[in-house]
Order: structure tokens, then C-alpha cells, then sequence
């Protein structure tokens, strides 16, 4: 299975509900199954869990005219491999912007929540965007990087990196950059499936080390910038910075481009070294 298979919840009940109305506050319910493979730490690979919850989001919110936006996420605990309970509220339906509340629960508690925030174009201005970054070699001249055990995350072996920037521990600045895609390839890009990819990178934070320290996000936030289906099947080039950190506490912004320079997301993070 790909990686979309393996973050699809199955809707549990009220499969012919139709999609949720201004004033609707009714929760549906759906029985995901964490995959075996995807460990980071003690628990899966947040870019799986926050892939998961906005997965359940997109069986019903499906209005092609109101795509993902913008997701807040907090992982609240290792989510371990086996049975979940995704539970997914509509916070509000308005008439151009529709926000909802999913929450994944294991053995009785919550261990990840995310808000979900899907809008209608408002204008048709054409918009703007930053420069694009100097993204060096195309992916095709970089050499892949092997990231999984026992050097390396568990999930790392789903991924394929080709880093064009420092590597962890090399005591550098806190800087990630490289080229990053599905192991399989994906034929067609999904909103959940950026969501993973702005996750899979490590921390900036590390380069500045000169060992292995353990860390884990505490919050994640995404912006979807333009249409996933639209971007072209191949790597997408990452570039990470983190400028801050405080008390073990770390920010950090992450970009995804296409090779053309199309801004795909932005992520920010905050990370905590435990130890």
C-alpha cells in the first residue's frame, strides 16, 4: 500500500450523512488503524497522524471548492501502532469558510487533535508569493540519502531524501534543505500528503549538534498554498531554518517548493529536545 492507503480512516457509521450544514454539530466517527513501520521515537511519525486526521476531514468536507487551507495540530502523546478512534466535529459551516475539530484517541485518551480550516477562493486576484529559493541541483543530480534504522527514524524508510543542505550533528546552522518524496512515489498529491512531507525532514535544531539528541514536535501548523493535484509527480524541494531556542524549546518555519518555484506549504513548528 502507498502512503494515502495507509492514512485513510474508515468511516464507522452514518455513511450516507450527507455533508454537514450551517448549525450541524454532530460528531462522525471513523476507526483508523496506525500502521507498523512508522515509528519516530516512541510513537508514529506526526506527519502519519496529522496525514490521518485531515484524511477523515476530507471524506466530508469534499466540496471541490473549498480545499484544506490551514491546519493547527498538537500532539499530545505517542500515538503507537494499532486501533485509533478518529472523531471529527464541524466547529462551524459558514458560507464560504467550513472549520473542524478532529480529535484521535487511543486507549482512552487524546493523543492528537487538529483544526482543519477549508475556504472558498474569495477573489481572483492573482496573488503573490515570495522568491523562490536557489534550490542548486535538480533532484535527479543528488544523491539519496538513507534515513532509517538503526541510523535513523523508523518512517524514514517510506520517504526518499536527497539533502543539498547541513546535516545533523555537523555543528552547523540550524538549516535544512534537499529534495524529499513518497517511497512509493505518489501518481497524484493530495492536501494530506504535503502535510506529511513538511514533517518527514529532521529538526534544523540538530545540525547545530555534535551528537544525537532526542526531540519530538509539540505543535504543528501548515498553510496549503496551491492545489496539490496541480504539482507535477517528483521530488519537491524542502528548506527549513530555525532561529530560536529557548529552554529546550525550538521554532521552526518550513517551506515545500515545486521545481518550478511554485510555493506548495508552510509549516511552523515547535520542537522540545527531552534530554
Amino acid at each position: 500500500m502507498n502512503f494515502q492507503d495507509l492514512t485513510r480512516p474508515t468511516l464507522t457509521e452514518d455513511r450516507d450523512r450527507a455533508a454537514p450544514e450551517p448549525g450541524d454539530r454532530r460528531a462522525w466517527c471513523f476507526d483508523y488503524a496506525v500502521p507498523e513501520g512508522f515509528r519516530q521515537g516512541r510513537g508514529a511519525f506526526g506527519g502519519l497522524v496529522v496525514a490521518a486526521l485531515a484524511r477523515a476531514a476530507e471524506q466530508v468536507e469534499a466540496a471541490p471548492e473549498r480545499p484544506l487551507r490551514s491546519v493547527q495540530s498538537a500532539l499530545l502523546a505517542p500515538v503507537a501502532a494499532g486501533p485509533s478512534r478518529i472523531e471529527l466535529s464541524p466547529l462551524r459551516i459558514g458560507s464560504g469558510v467550513s472549520t473542524y475539530l478532529a480529535l484521535l484517541r487511543q486507549e482512552g485518551e487524546v493523543r492528537a487533535q487538529a483544526t482543519l480550516v477549508y475556504g472558498r477562493r474569495r477573489v481572483e486576484d492573482a496573488g503573490w508569493a515570495p522568491q523562490p529559493p536557489d534550490m542548486g541541483r535538480p533532484a535527479a543530480e543528488v544523491e539519496v540519502l538513507s534515513v532509517g534504522p538503526p541510523f535513523g527514524p523508523e518512517f524514514g524508510q517510506h520517504f526518499e531524501f536527497r539533502p543539498t543542505g547541513p546535516l545533523p550533528f555537523s555543528q552547523g546552522p540550524a538549516e535544512s534543505a534537499g529534495w524529499v518524496e513518497a517511497r512509493p512515489a505518489l501518481e497524484r498529491l493530495t492536501a494530506p500528503d504535503v502535510l506529511a512531507l513538511l514533517d518527514t525532514w529532521w529538526p534544523a535544531a540538530l545540525v547545530r549538534e555534535s551528537r544525537p539528541r532526542p526531540m519530538a514536535t509539540l505543535a504543528y501548523t501548515a498553510q496549503l498554498l496551491m492545489d496539490p493535484g496541480a504539482v507535477s509527480q517528483g521530488p519537491l524541494y524542502f528548506r527549513a531554518r530555525a532561529d530560536v531556542q529557548v529552554e529546550g524549546f525550538s521554532v521552526e518555519l518550513r517551506e515545500l517548493w515545486t521545481p518550478q518555484g511554485q510555493l506548495v506549504g508552510l509549516n511552523q513548528q515547535t520542537f522540545v529536545t527531552i534530554r
